[in-house]
């Protein structure tokens, strides 16, 4: 989709879903304006992250694509209750966002952003007030002008070395919190740059010590006297054949009295290579992604995995995903409907066993109806006398029922 850019500053222009041309006026906000105001670099170098440094790559990676899996929903908001709106107009504009884009890249795209830079922008075409086609515009192509009064003024676009105008009714901007800036969200590479920092210097460190096959520097001694002459030329013949990992385990001819004598690596210098893991975990860390996450599976057991992904399901992707949903309902679907509350669904990180316990206790503690109970745990429909509450069965009968539920597949209940 060509973007249908707003012009020059002071020119008028059309953006979608204008009737009539709009005139931007610059902002005057002095200093605020010059702390705020990014170069489009810092973003760049920010997405260059991923496809350096592996640990940055599989966090990100893991984050989005669980992300992306959760279905998200649109509800009506009456009081303090929300009803569901199956197959709403915005939902059907994220199973096909654009002609190129399908839901779950959405998703990804903009959790992948928001994870590298920190912000995430979606152009919204309109049409009728209504959006019609989203696109995700890269953060080290797009950013905020500010404004003292209207908060955003508009949106410079650098493509092509051309900087183009957006109207901000068709930006929906997702940024994390950052404590020094209004405008722009925090990365957490900006976070993770000293972990980043110490990571490149290890990969050096190692490429530089095992280029040579992990052979110690070593000295080429001789009792004769060499002119500098020679000795260069020794020290070059020496390196052009034992340098490298091809040339590594050949045979050396020592001739005219000259020895090598190796230097041995100290253990402060072996030991530097374990800084590897140590980094890993403080990146991942920064993430609130574990190893387990990851299918690294070194010391752990089914019940600390499970925990583990219990916890990635909570404290990461659950915040993450409120973010984005609040921003939707606070900036889009208003254009539907001021009642009109989007969420993302809940994901059970219970185990079938701690599931299957739950339903076994709260059909003994009769506080549900039977068609309370095969709504919430079973996915089914009502039943002709199923207004009694469970404690009403009583006996054998419950405890039957009971048995039944246990060899039930809750998580994939047949039609009725």
């Amino acid at each position: 989709m060509k973007l249908p850019w707003i012009g020059e500053i002071g020119r008028k222009y059309i953006s979608s879903g204008d009737e009539v041309p709009i005139t931007i006026q610059v902002a005057t906000v002095g200093g605020d304006m010059e702390g705020e105001l990014e170069d489009y670099s810092i973003y760049d170098n920010q997405s260059k992250a991923m496809h350096q440094f592996v640990w940055i790559y599989a966090a990100v990676t893991r984050i989005a694509e669980t992300a992306a899996m959760i279905p998200f929903q649109v509800y009506t908001r009456k009081g303090e209750n929300l009803t569901p709106e199956y197959d709403h107009e915005f939902e059907q504009l994220i199973r096909e966002p654009s002609p190129h884009m399908s839901r779950f890249e959405l998703w990804e795209q903009t959790l992948v952003h928001l994870e590298l830079q920190g912000n995430a922008y979606w152009y919204l075409e309109l049409a009728g007030g209504k959006p019609v086609q989203i696109e995700v515009i890269r953060p080290h192509q797009i950013l905020p002008h500010p404004h003292v009064k209207k908060y955003i003024d508009y949106y410079v676009y650098s493509v092509n070395g051309a900087e183009k105008y957006i109207d901000p009714k068709n930006i929906i901007h997702f940024k994390r919190y950052h404590p020094k800036k209004k405008y722009v969200g925090l990365s957490a590479i900006e976070a993770a740059s000293r972990s980043l920092n110490l990571e490149d210097r290890v990969y050096g460190y190692n490429n530089s010590f095992f280029g040579n096959n992990a052979t110690p520097r070593g000295i080429l001694t001789t009792d004769a006297t060499l002119s500098p002459e020679v000795q260069k030329r020794i020290e070059k013949a020496w390196r052009d054949r034992f340098k490298g990992d091809e040339q590594s385990h050949k045979t050396a001819l020592m001739m005219g009295g000259v020895k090598f004598q190796a230097v041995a690596l100290p253990p402060k210098d072996a030991e530097f290579v374990t800084l590897k893991s140590l980094n890993r975990d403080e990146i991942l860390a920064i993430y609130g992604v574990s190893t387990a996450n990851l299918g690294i599976v070194k010391d752990v057991n089914k019940s600390n995995a499970e925990a583990m992904y219990n916890m990635f399901i909570r404290d990461t992707i659950r915040p993450k995903l409120t973010r984005i949903a609040e921003k939707i309902t606070s900036q889009i679907l208003p254009m539907y409907s001021d009642k009109s509350v989007g969420k993302f669904d809940e994901v059970s990180t219970e185990t079938k066993d701690q599931k299957l316990s739950e339903m076994s206790t709260i059909a003994k503690a009769g506080v549900l109806t039977v068609n309370e109970y095969r709504a919430r745990y079973l996915g089914l429909g009502n039943v002709k006398g199923g207004d009694v509450l469970m404690a009403a069965i009583g006996g054998k009968e419950l405890e039957d029922f009971i048995g039944e539920i246990k060899g039930y597949e809750y998580s994939n209940p047949p039609e009725e």
